[in-house]
């Protein structure tokens, strides 16, 4: 799994979000939630294996995300 799987536009669309979700996640002191993540790539139509490596390279950029269990709320 890796960038090649993009073409060059959606590549390019995929980076800014990227940065900008980054840039977001810093100005946060280092934290994203999982569901910023995926809103922010909603229209792209990402598999599992993608939204993983999108988030593998958000944790490479030193920010934590937070996987929020709804199924876990407290009783």
């Amino acid at each position: 799994m890796s960038m090649q799987q993009f073409d060059e536009k959606a590549k390019e669309d995929l980076k800014k979000r990227l940065d900008d979700l980054i840039e977001k996640g810093r100005g946060k002191k280092n934290v994203l939630d999982y569901q910023e993540i995926t809103d922010a790539f909603q229209d792209m139509k990402l598999d599992e294996e993608q939204l993983e490596l999108v988030i593998q390279i958000i944790e490479k950029a030193e920010i934590d995300v937070l996987r929020v269990q709804e199924d876990e709320a407290p009783e």
